[in-house]
C-alpha cells in the first residue's frame, strides 16, 4: 500500500520518460497525461514558493492550474533535448508564475494601504492639514482655511493610488523616508522623488479646485 501511494504521487521514471516522448511526438492526449503525472511535483513546488499571508489569498493549486494552462499552450512549440530539460522548463514556468502572483499580491496590498484611511473624517483632515503645513504652495498660499482643506481633501481623493500611498505613509503614519522606501521596495532617493511628484500633483489639483492657476514651481518641502 505504501509503495502504491508513493508511485501515485511520484511516478516512476520509466512512466515519465514514456509519456514525455509520446508528448514530444504530439500524440493525442499525451501532453495532458504528461502534465497530470507532474502535477504532484508542481503542487509541492508551489507550496514551497507561496508562504506567509499570501496563502490566505492564493492557493498553490491556482498557481499550478495557471502554469499548466500556459505550458499546454507553449509545449508543442518547444524543442527539448530530453526530459530533464522539460522539467527545468516546467520549474521555470511555475517559478515565474509564483513570482507574478506574489508581485500582484504586493501591489494589491499597497493599494489596500492607500485606501484604508477614509478621506472624509476629522482625523483625515488633521493629517491633510499637516501636509498643507509642510509645503509652500506658491499661488495657493496658506491652506489653513476650511475651504482650502476641503479642496485639498477632494484633490487627495483624485490622486493615483501610489501618490496617495506615499503621502499617507509620510504625513498620516509619519514615517521617515527610509522606512517608506522599505515599504515601497524603492531606494530612498526614488521615494523622495515620488513624494515630490505626489506633492506637486496634489497642489496642482488643489489649485484647480480653488479656481487658481497652478504654480509652475515645485513645492518646497519643509524639513
Amino acid at each position: 500500500m505504501e509503495s502504491g501511494s508513493s508511485i501515485q504521487h511520484e511516478p516512476e521514471p520509466s512512466a515519465r520518460s514514456r509519456w514525455f516522448h509520446r508528448a514530444a511526438a504530439l500524440e493525442p492526449g499525451a501532453i495532458d497525461q504528461l502534465f497530470t503525472l507532474y502535477r504532484p511535483l508542481m503542487l509541492k513546488l508551489a507550496n514551497d514558493r507561496l508562504q506567509g499571508p499570501i496563502r490566505r489569498k492564493v492557493a498553490p493549486s491556482d498557481v499550478v492550474q495557471t502554469t499548466v494552462m500556459k505550458a499546454l499552450e507553449a509545449f508543442p512549440k518547444q524543442r527539448f533535448g530530453g526530459r530533464r530539460q522539460f522539467v527545468a522548463w516546467l520549474r521555470t514556468l511555475l517559478r515565474n508564475e509564483a513570482i507574478d502572483v506574489q508581485r500582484r499580491y504586493c501591489c494589491s496590498q499597497r493599494r489596500d494601504i492607500a485606501r484604508e484611511t477614509p478621506l472624509c473624517n476629522a482625523e483625515t483632515k488633521d493629517w491633510l492639514a499637516r501636509i498643507s503645513a509642510s509645503v509652500s504652495c506658491g499661488g495657493v498660499g496658506g491652506l489653513g482655511t476650511e475651504t482650502s482643506i476641503d479642496a485639498l481633501l477632494a484633490a487627495m481623493d483624485r490622486l493615483p493610488a501610489h501618490y496617495r500611498l506615499v503621502l499617507r505613509l509620510r504625513y498620516y503614519d509619519r514615517l521617515r523616508f527610509d522606512a517608506i522606501a522599505e515599504k515601497l521596495e524603492r531606494s530612498s532617493n526614488a521615494t523622495r522623488m515620488l513624494h515630490q511628484r505626489a506633492l506637486a500633483k496634489l497642489l496642482a489639483e488643489t489649485s484647480r479646485g480653488l479656481g487658481l492657476s497652478p504654480s509652475a514651481s515645485q513645492p518646497e518641502v519643509k524639513r
